[in-house]
């Protein structure tokens, strides 16, 4: 029951995303990088220098990042590094990363800083893992009250050097940067477990149920020799489901989230290893591929009908008095 309770208040609660904010990067995401991986571990002795190498990269950060340097800051990154915060969770490559950072950068209002934490290793030592907060003030009297966020950052160990892979830590910054208020609870919350068992169940049915709907109907058509409507109907829903869940979830993976649709399942309930931003995206890539894809079936399923009226009628029509 997590999964639809979670799932009927994103809904409810769609462009809320502050509504829990707490900032963990899943430690589950060099996972997609690595599957199958059996490298044997490093040494003692290896994993404490690229802790050290580690430590240097996050103090060279906090120092471009309180001097609003913006050219030391993005050198940091991997060329095809991914930053993240709520309103587009993937922003890819360095030109993006910048252009990003120099929105941050051009404000005077806000006095910006980062406290380091604690730095992990993956057993295979191509992966490490930069823990921190950010320290956010403003610089105009009377205005937000200081605040401080949690990082996460996955470096990679890259042929030139440990480069950073995904960086979450912007969120928090978007957060006081936009000016805007977070939506106020729905007063339709209540109903959210039941929105969110509808929408998983519709997805199962159309899953598990009407592809054995589609056989019986298909079964009884071909031994009759006859297109019947159960038929006609239960075909047109089922490729319509299929067709659009494919070409939606191609769309998502390309320009929005870069997990395996298995990890948008555990990250849409798993609010405490994963957090905000990517639960909160997680939540709506589901909310996405149960509504979408379940509405347009239904469009066909109504439309199949029509179309096949109007076809038999124009045969009769055009048939020979």
């Amino acid at each position: 029951m997590l999964l639809p309770v979670q799932l009927g208040k994103s809904l409810l609660l769609w462009r809320d995303p502050m509504e829990r904010f707490r900032m963990i990067l899943p430690l589950a995401l060099c996972l997609v990088f690595m599957p199958g991986c059996q490298t044997k571990e490093i040494t003692h002795e290896k994993r404490a220098e690229d802790e050290r190498t580690i430590d240097e990269l996050q103090s060279r950060f906090s120092q471009a990042f309180a001097a609003g340097d913006l050219s030391a800051l993005v050198s940091l990154y991997a060329d095809n590094g991914a930053l993240y915060y709520e309103d587009d969770p993937l922003i890819r490559g360095k030109n993006a990363i910048r252009d990003t950072w120099k929105d941050d950068f051009d404000r005077q209002d806000v006095i910006m800083s980062t406290l380091q934490g604690r730095v992990e290793i993956s057993n295979t030592g191509d992966f490490a893992w930069a823990h921190g907060a950010f320290r956010i003030r403003s610089a105009i009297p009377g205005g937000f009250p200081p605040d401080q966020w949690r990082y996460a950052v996955i470096y990679k160990k890259l042929p030139q050097g440990w480069k950073i892979w995904a960086d979450s830590s912007n969120a928090g910054l978007r957060y006081h940067l936009s000016h805007t208020t977070p939506k106020s609870r729905s007063g339709w919350a209540p109903l959210a477990p039941l929105i969110g068992l509808g929408c998983a169940l519709s997805t199962l049915w159309f899953v598990l149920g009407m592809p054995i709907v589609t056989i019986v109907y298909g079964w009884k058509a071909f031994r009759r020799r006859s297109w019947s409507i159960g038929f006609i109907v239960s075909a047109s829903m089922l490729f319509a489901f299929l067709l659009v869940s494919v070409l939606l979830w191609l769309q998502l993976s390309e320009s929005y989230w870069n997990l395996p649709l298995k990890h948008a399942f555990i990250a849409a309930t798993d609010s405490e290893r994963y957090g905000n931003p990517v639960e909160d995206t997680a939540e709506s890539v589901l909310i996405s591929l149960m509504v979408i894809p379940a509405v347009s079936a239904m469009t066909a399923g109504i439309l199949a009908p029509i179309v096949r009226w109007i076809w038999a009628r124009r045969r009769s029509q055009e048939a020979p008095a």
